[in-house]
């Protein structure tokens, strides 16, 4: 039987289970935001652009798809990862970690610069900054893009083992290792004389940290078919540990951002084939879904005709995945290893799932080529994700509310 737990639960039961965790009041520290070598990016002194090209409007690669298709390409160049901002622009992060801005069928370059080896980047919640790790995975660097002032600068922090903005400003908080041990700090990107400050003592080994409310992180360990992981919260000020999945095969969770509090969850077999999806609603309680894929291709969502904000307060909301038209094949495919290694492909249904009835929508048109999608996001009525099939941003209208 599959062992889930997610339920908030005393700190010293949680202690007690996971006995390697270790907190401290956070204290201040030497450090901070002003610019080292650390973290900058190779032939971009004082964050100039490489080759002073950025800027440049190109001919090609604009909007392939018009504000009134229901379905179509949003982009001729390969997304790494993408953020769509208030005046439906969307800025592009390229696999070779150039960035780029489609607006009103135009594409413009805001950084030529190549980086070596990217391997994280994460957009501020208003999308005006991007945060990029790269370089060696033992000591890799940190580095920030400012899309207005269309410049990098290099973050001092070293060790950096799993970085994540807030979702309400500019602070990030960040996980580092050193010696064995570990430390969960947050610096503040906003204020130029900040400086770190640490939360807490932790050991945390291989895995992602997620700031999903002002105060509270999620910390999951990486999951693999044949491996046992964890997931658990932290409040910030409390410094209270919850945890939300306790040793489980192949997992892979998503989180909703700004307190919604909704998570979806999947975990493995002990055959290391295949697995099942839960949805863990903002209570706590815990439901299979019908649908199998990873959370990695799913998304939350407002509900249609509601305000963003609407995805935090006491209406249910949607969520949307992209699952495999056949979905055998994830029957017999080890998970999550062979998507994150990019060894699996699918050609995907794009579902819209309510997880209060359990109704299923389907949403792609029957005239759909192939996709394998994936960073699915919700924004102005549409469902944003990039096709693992040929690289490119595509933009699916959503149905109304009946």
């Amino acid at each position: 039987m599959k062992r889930i737990l997610i339920i908030a639960v005393p700190v010293l039961v949680v202690a007690a289970i996971l006995g390697a965790v270790y907190f401290s009041r956070g204290v201040p520290q030497e450090g901070g935001q002003p610019p080292s070598p650390v973290g900058g990016l190779p032939g971009i002194p004082g964050g100039a652009p490489a080759d002073g090209t950025a800027g440049e409007t190109l001919p090609g690669g604009g909007l392939a798809a018009s504000p009134t298709d229901d379905f179509g390409r949003v982009s001729d160049v390969a997304a790494r990862s993408f953020f769509v901002n208030e005046d439906n622009s969307v800025t592009i992060l390229q696999p070779d970690g150039r960035i780029a801005r489609i607006s009103g069928g135009e594409l413009t370059t805001l950084s030529a610069s190549l980086i070596v080896n990217l391997f994280r980047a994460d957009f501020s919640h208003d999308g005006k900054k991007i945060l990029a790790v790269f370089g060696s995975r033992e000591t890799p660097q940190v580095s920030v893009f400012d899309t207005e002032a269309r410049t990098w600068q290099p973050i001092g922090i070293e060790s950096a083992t799993a970085v994540s903005w807030s979702r309400t400003d500019y602070r990030i908080a960040f996980l580092t290792a050193k010696g064995g041990t570990g430390e969960l700090n947050i610096l503040d990107l906003g204020n130029p004389k900040a400086k770190i400050q640490k939360v807490a003592d932790i050991r945390f080994y291989d895995g992602e940290l997620h700031w999903i409310s002002p105060d509270e992180v999620v910390l999951t360990e990486r999951g693999a078919a044949l491996v046992r992981s964890s997931a658990w919260k932290l409040n910030l000020k409390t410094k209270v540990l919850v945890p939300l999945a306790l040793d489980q095969l192949g997992l892979d969770a998503l989180w909703e951002e700004e307190g919604g509090g909704r998570g979806l969850v999947f975990t493995g077999t002990r055959r290391g084939l295949g697995g099942e999806l839960y949805f863990q609603d903002k209570e706590g309680n815990l439901r299979r879904m019908s649908i199998l894929t990873l959370p990695s291709k799913c998304a939350f969502g407002p509900p249609p005709g509601k305000a963003p904000e609407a995805a935090t307060s006491s209406a249910p909301g949607y969520f949307y995945c992209a699952t495999p038209i056949d979905p055998e094949i994830l029957d017999v495919t080890p998970l999550p290893d062979a998507y994150f290694k990019e060894v699996f492909r699918s050609s995907d249904s794009v579902l819209r799932v309510d997880p209060n009835t359990g109704l299923v929508l389907s949403l792609l048109p029957d005239s759909a080529p192939g996709v394998d999608a994936s960073n699915l996001q919700v924004s102005a009525g549409r469902l944003f994700f990039i096709n693992r099939l040929d690289g490119r941003i595509y933009a699916l209208k959503l149905p109304e509310e009946n």
